[in-house]
């Protein structure tokens, strides 16, 4: 299961958002594709180890309205050839991360201290299970050429923390093209509300000391940047090259349970596609 959430978290990290296409896509298409190679997760949460990735799977599936690709479920409810209403339901990727380490020892008796200056002091000392929640919502994207936007809204349908989150996001397929070669990025802003952080950030009991440490969360705005990279050698393979950043908010960034201000997913390798 750990390996299931890993591979979730770097997909929604890391590749590119839904958005209208301009190419017509036949219903019942599955798209899979796999990646080996070496890449490095490195998270935000004090006591929760930074990963190495050795293999990134890729997989879509796309019917006559329904679809699914990399973790997110939808439903068309109008498309054109540029632009696309859906509902959506996705996870949380806040809930991916607690969900990666689930099965993972935090720091058991230990004590982690924070690396920013904060007072009063505080100490880590581990951080318990949160559960993995599903959003569900509604997704807009339209697309011009190479270039799109999109924007997805979503609130917790799974009763695990109640909140809700937006996210806007823009970006270019083809920003660089030599040859075979293809260069793209994309950039979001997104929007957490007051009650996901809290879920998600808040410190419990008897995971930072001193025990009456209060931290009070707020909604948070957050920034983030993926760029990427192929060289295609024929119809199947591919070398390919995956960078995503992500700068934690305010309200995030001054949680107990996080010791860095952003986190990063990186990849590169060789992909087939099927």
């Amino acid at each position: 299961m750990r390996v299931v959430a890993l591979l979730a978290l770097v997909a929604s990290a890391i590749s590119p958002s839904l958005r209208a296409a301009n190419d017509v896509i036949a219903a019942d298409d599955f798209d899979l594709k796999i990646a080996v190679g070496y890449g490095r997760l490195i998270t935000p949460l004090a006591t929760i180890d930074d990963a190495d990735l050795y293999l990134l799977p890729s997989l879509s599936w796309y019917g006559e309205r329904l679809y699914f690709e990399d973790g997110m479920f939808g439903y068309a409810v109008s498309e054109a050839s540029d632009q696309q209403f859906d509902v959506v339901i996705f996870p949380s990727s806040d809930g991916l991360l607690y969900w990666y380490t689930q099965d993972q020892p935090l720091a058991p008796g230990g004590l982690i201290p924070t690396p920013m200056p904060v007072e009063p002091p505080f100490e880590v000392r581990g951080i318990e299970k949160r559960e993995l929640a599903w959003h569900g919502g509604l997704r807009f994207a339209q697309q011009f050429g190479d270039a799109y936007w999109n924007v997805i809204a979503g609130k917790d349908i799974s009763g695990v923390h109640h909140g809700w989150t937006a996210t806007l996001a823009v970006g270019h397929d083809a920003l660089l093209t030599l040859g075979k070669f293809t260069a793209g990025a994309e950039l979001g802003l997104t929007y957490r509300s007051k009650r996901l952080v809290e879920y998600y950030y808040d410190n419990r009991a008897d995971e930072v000391l001193p025990l009456d440490y209060v931290y009070e969360a707020e909604g948070d705005y957050s920034f983030q940047l993926q760029l990427r990279a192929s060289y295609q050698f024929d119809q199947h393979w591919a070398a390919i090259a995956r960078y995503g950043q992500h700068w934690l908010g305010d309200s995030v960034n001054s949680s107990p349970l996080v010791d860095r201000r952003d986190s990063i997913i990186w990849f590169t390798g060789l992909q087939y596609g099927f």
